[in-house]
């Protein structure tokens, strides 16, 4: 059954997962960002959680809403609880020296499999996506996921005040 969906998999779902791993190796790398780069990252997730939850789901004020309660939850909950970065910001490049972190390919491959295996489930078994509470959960958690890289990048611009 894996070989099958493996098989049945669009080609530029395969480009996008390579791609993304990509992006999520760089960020275990300690890099110097200017200030636009540093949310790419942030606003790409965000994007992808949204498009997510969206195409699975539909437009539904309910599945936005519950998008952005995620969203916002978990970029207040990472901004309270590590309020430090371990950035660096260097005025003479007007870049930001960001250490390097495996949590962000961890969160970019949770949403990449998320999306991949509700594609997958959506197809094999729709049923399940009959149960509200299920939809609804799943909404939240792309929302929630993409909401850490709002506070990571929020931690790190701010130290550039500091």
């Amino acid at each position: 059954m894996i070989i099958e969906i493996l098989t049945h998999t669009p080609l530029w779902v395969y480009g996008l997962f390579v791609g993304l791993i990509f992006v999520g190796w760089q960020q275990t790398r300690e890099r110097h960002v200017k200030q636009s780069t540093l949310l790419i990252l942030p606003l790409g997730m965000l994007a992808l959680s949204f498009f997510g939850a969206t195409s699975s789901f539909g437009y539904s004020l309910t599945i936005m809403l519950l998008w952005l309660a995620g969203v916002l939850s978990s970029t207040i909950i990472g901004l309270l609880l590590f309020s430090a970065s371990s950035a660096s910001y260097q005025a003479q490049s007007a870049s930001f020296k960001v250490p390097g972190s495996w949590w962000p390919m961890i969160f970019i491959m949770a949403i990449f499999f998320t999306k991949y295996t509700v594609g997958v489930l959506t197809s094999i078994k729709p049923e399940l996506f009959a149960n509200a509470a299920l939809v609804l959960s799943l909404a939240a958690f792309y929302g929630i996921l993409s909401g850490t890289f709002i506070a990571r990048a929020i931690r790190v611009l701010k130290v550039r005040s500091s």
